[in-house]
C-alpha cells in the first residue's frame, strides 16, 4: 500500500507592515542550505546511512542567530548532553509502521531494543526546489530491517520557508 505523508513547515512573522524575505537554496552533496533574507535558517541535511540514519533539518537558526537545536551527534557543543543521538535537528518519524520501529532509527540502539523490528528512512531524492515560493521537496523510503530489507513506503515531503521583516 503507497502512504504518502506531508509535512509543511514555516518560519512567520507577524508584523503591521510586512515584507516578505526571499529565500535561497544552496546545494551541496549531502544538503541542502536554507537561507531566509540572506542569512542561514537551516539545512536539509541527508549524509547518508553510515553517518545519520535519517534525513533531518539541522541547525535550526532563529531570525537573531540563535541555534535552536542542540549540536550532538552532529555537532557537539561543551556541556550538552550526550544521549539520544537518534534525536537530531527537527524530524518527523513514527514508532510503529507495519511493526518496524521508525522513531528508534540509530546506530545506537539500547540492548533492550536490540530484538526489536527497526527500520529506516533512506533519503531518495530532492524533488523540487523553487526559492520564489521557499518550497524544497524531497522524497524518502522507509525500509523495514534497518535498510536491508523490503520497502514499506515511498514519503514524499514538502517542507515550505519563508519570512517577514518590518
Amino acid at each position: 500500500m503507497k502512504k504518502l505523508f506531508t509535512l509543511f513547515f514555516g518560519l512567520y512573522g507577524f508584523v503591521a507592515v510586512a515584507q516578505n524575505l526571499p529565500v535561497s537554496f544552496k546545494n551541496s552533496k549531502t544538503s541542502v542550505d536554507v537561507s531566509i533574507g540572506g542569512k542561514p535558517f537551516t539545512s536539509y541535511f541527508f549524509p547518508g546511512q553510515d553517518v545519520l540514519k535519517k534525513a533531518v533539518l539541522f541547525p535550526l537558526i532563529s531570525a537573531k542567530g540563535t541555534t535552536i537545536t542542540r549540536g550532538y551527534p552532529m555537532a557537539p557543543r561543551a556541556g550538552e548532553r550526550v544521549d539520544h543521538p537518534h534525536h537530531v535537528g527537527m524530524w518527523l518519524n513514527y514508532e510503529d509502521v507495519n511493526g518496524f520501529d521508525y522513531w528508534n532509527n540509530s546506530t545506537n540502539i539500547v540492548a533492550s531494543l536490540q530484538n526489536h523490528k527497526m527500520g529506516t528512512i533512506v533519503h531518495s531524492s530532492i524533488v523540487k526546489q523553487d526559492a520564489k515560493s521557499g518550497t524544497l521537496v524531497v522524497s524518502a523510503e522507509w525500509i523495514d530491517n534497518d535498510g536491508k530489507g523490503q520497502k514499506v513506503l515511498q514519503e514524499k515531503t514538502t517542507y515550505v520557508f519563508s519570512g517577514t521583516a518590518d
